[in-house]
């Protein structure tokens, strides 16, 4: 099985899901705009969920690694700083030195800042990093 939180957290899959894909022009701020949109439904008790990676390029990745690309982690840990007090500054991710050696392409880190609108508390449930240079990190925001 891969890396797919819902099968984590409800393995019997005994509850109804509907999966909305980002419209593939959205950018960091429009994806949190989206999301602050939908901050409202949860409290009719429906869980919000962007699925993607911290940190992500294939390129990178290393199947046997032993050893976590430490630009990689860098950036994890500055990103999680930004989300936690300058919410503007982590919009603006590319600002970030080398942010392409870390992400050639946005899509799997744009789900981050549609979870991030839907509650600006962040805090970590998980960390790690896979195969050298993807980070599996899991955030909850409320």
């Amino acid at each position: 099985m891969g890396w797919a939180p819902l099968s984590h957290l409800y393995p019997e899959a005994e509850i109804p899901i509907v999966q909305v894909s980002l419209p593939q022009h959205y950018d960091s701020i429009a994806c949190y705009q989206l999301g602050a949109q939908l901050a409202r439904l949860r409290e009719e008790q429906i869980l919000i969920i962007g699925s993607g990676n911290i940190t992500h390029n294939l390129q990178a990745l290393r199947w046997q690694a032993d050893s976590v690309d430490q630009t990689a982690k860098a950036f994890k840990q500055w990103l999680l700083q930004q989300l936690k007090t300058d919410i503007p500054s982590a919009l603006d991710w590319q600002q970030y030195p080398d942010y392409k050696d870390i992400h050639p392409s946005d899509e799997h880190l744009l789900p981050l800042f549609f979870a991030l609108g839907t509650g600006q508390r962040v805090s970590v449930v998980h960390q790690s990093m896979a195969h050298h240079s993807l980070g599996m990190d899991i955030y909850r925001f409320d």
